[in-house]
């Protein structure tokens, strides 16, 4: 397995949350599950670090005092400076996100609509 670092910088609380949180906890678990705990690390909020720690032993977990614009464009660059990972994972798209980093990035997109658009629409984009 590869070395992944999922972005949870946007969960506040793990009791409860929206649908993109329940999600990437649920991604969360299935690697954690694989038994691969030391290709895996999350950042995550720094007053969610032990409790992520005590629900999965072994799993490096990455504090950050916040997520946000510092996060994305210095602390996961400096990071993965010395953790050389494979891939950086984002279950929560916007705008400040950075995809320009020196491994791989993948994005999950939720609640989404579609609109039908004609072929030269698409060229255009």
């Amino acid at each position: 397995m590869k070395t992944v670092g999922i972005d949870l910088t946007f969960i506040e609380n793990l009791e409860f949350g929206s649908g993109e949180q329940v999600f990437a906890l649920a991604i969360l678990k299935g690697l954690y599950n694989t038994g691969h705990q030391k290709q895996i690390a999350v950042f995550a909020q720094e007053q969610l670090k032990k409790q992520l720690m005590s629900m999965y032993p072994g799993l490096h977990v990455i504090g950050v005092k916040k997520g946000g614009k510092r996060f994305y464009n210095k602390t996961i660059k400096k990071q993965i400076k010395k953790t050389p990972f494979d891939i950086i994972y984002y279950p929560h798209a916007h705008s400040m996100m950075n995809v320009k980093l020196k491994c791989r990035t993948a994005v999950t997109v939720h609640g989404l609509k579609s609109k039908k658009v004609s072929r030269s629409e698409l060229s255009e984009i």
